[in-house]
């Protein structure tokens, strides 16, 4: 099922104001906000001060993928507003090739390269001399490291932290 969340500056002006929603279950949120500055802070970067929130953003879920939109419009929130109009009336592209608007070929090149460098690394790692000596066995190395790789990724977040 397909979910959309849309919000334009243009409906929330109010300076200090924060305009949360989401969708899918809370697996998606969009915010957004006109900023604390009040009117006469912000009033020199703004076209129009009837619609002091320039900005615009979005949510696609197809329960599949989700796609975010952001447009932080300067001088007229016409352009940020109808360019996430725009996005969210697309379909959720299926390959990040597809978004980017890249040849399949860019892709295949791409992963072979991280392949090879993945390879190489591994192979470097491994014990350059036959010795019986009591060092790290193969797999040990290759253990370590990928232990290494994963103690840098960042932990899980809760859902319901984050909202």
């Amino acid at each position: 099922m397909r979910e959309t969340i849309q919000l334009l500056g243009e409906h929330h002006p109010r300076f200090g104001d924060l305009r949360v929603e989401d969708q899918a279950g809370g697996r998606t949120a969009a915010a957004i906000s006109a900023g604390s500055d009040g009117p006469y802070g912000a009033a020199i970067f703004k076209a129009d001060l009837h619609v002091p929130n320039e900005d615009a953003c979005g949510a696609v879920d197809d329960a599949e993928r989700t796609l975010l939109v952001v447009a932080d419009g300067h001088h007229g929130h016409r352009a940020s507003h109808e360019l996430v109009t725009r996005a969210l009336a697309l379909d959720v592209p299926r390959d990040t090739l597809e978004l980017l608007g890249m040849h399949v070929n860019a892709d295949i090149t791409f992963r072979n390269k991280q392949t090879s460098e993945l390879l190489n690394t591994i192979i470097d790692t491994l014990p350059k001399t036959g010795g019986g000596g009591g060092g790290l066995s193969r797999e040990e190395v290759v253990l370590n490291i990928a232990d290494d790789y994963l103690s840098k990724l960042p932990a899980d977040y809760s859902m319901n932290y984050v909202k």
